[in-house]
């Protein structure tokens, strides 16, 4: 397979103020540097947002101590073959809707193993991601954001789909490399922490705020996901990319 026979995709979310944050974090804010009206001439901006802002990546500083000591990747060493691999999507769409308000409906174990067994086994260093439509359907501008995470969180609807502790704990039996998701966090917001510490402490990146995963098959594709370098974070905004084969790809 050459790059000639891959079509990329863009799995990323837009950045801007308009956009809706976790509940609590900060929103974005965008300050005029320069302009072409005046010396030095050129246009620049001052831009503020949190490390989790958008499309972006856990790092296992985010929810486990000493990551170093502990041999656990840091946002400025992640190795880049946990950042670059083949794709194995599970898809969890059938679910939305399925819990009652501020609860996630779960994938559990059963639905991995089910999935192994209708395609291939997850092998070591693969990056999982889970497709729930979530992304797609929520994260919007303005009042229409409100669904997206500050609803769950209040308690007024049903939370998105996730990996339940058992699901997670059988991705780290597998050697996972990459654990993905089209939605505000990683994990039913019920056991969010735990299953957080379980694949983090397991040194899977998890990568939240996917979208477009429709746009992959359920194996052959390679996800690409490149966040910024920064130095002793907790994570950090990226840009993820799916590459699709050419005969599996939705052109047009």
């Amino acid at each position: 397979m050459t790059l000639a026979n891959l079509v990329p995709v863009d799995l990323s979310v837009p950045v801007a103020p308009e956009y809706p944050v976790w509940p609590g974090n900060p929103v974005m804010t965008v300050e005029g540097l320069w302009t072409l009206d005046e010396p030095p001439y050129c246009f620049n901006r001052v831009v503020s947002f949190d490390e989790h802002a958008g499309t972006h990546w856990d790092a296992p500083s985010h929810f486990v101590r000493d990551p170093a000591e502990r041999g656990l990747p840091l946002t400025e060493s992640v190795p880049l073959e946990r950042l670059i691999a083949p794709a194995c999507v599970l898809d969890a769409t059938d679910l939305a809707g399925s819990a009652g308000p501020g609860e996630s409906p779960i994938y559990g174990r059963d639905r991995v193993l089910q999935w192994e067994r209708e395609h291939r086994p997850i092998e070591e260093g693969n990056a999982v991601l889970l497709h729930t439509g979530w992304t797609d359907a929520h994260y919007r501008t303005g009042e229409a954001g409100h669904l997206y995470a500050q609803a769950v969180v209040d308690g007024e609807t049903a939370a998105w789909p996730g990996l339940d502790e058992a699901a997670m704990s059988l991705l780290v039996e597998r050697g996972a490399g990459l654990f993905g998701t089209d939605t505000p966090s990683a994990g039913p917001l019920q056991v969010v922490a735990e299953v957080h510490r379980i694949g983090l402490g397991a040194g899977i990146v998890y990568v939240e705020n996917l979208i477009g995963l429709h746009q992959l098959p359920a194996t052959g594709a390679w996800l690409v996901f490149l966040p910024l370098k920064l130095v002793g974070g907790s994570g950090a905004p990226g840009r993820a990319v799916g590459l699709v084969p050419r005969e599996e790809a939705q052109i047009g």
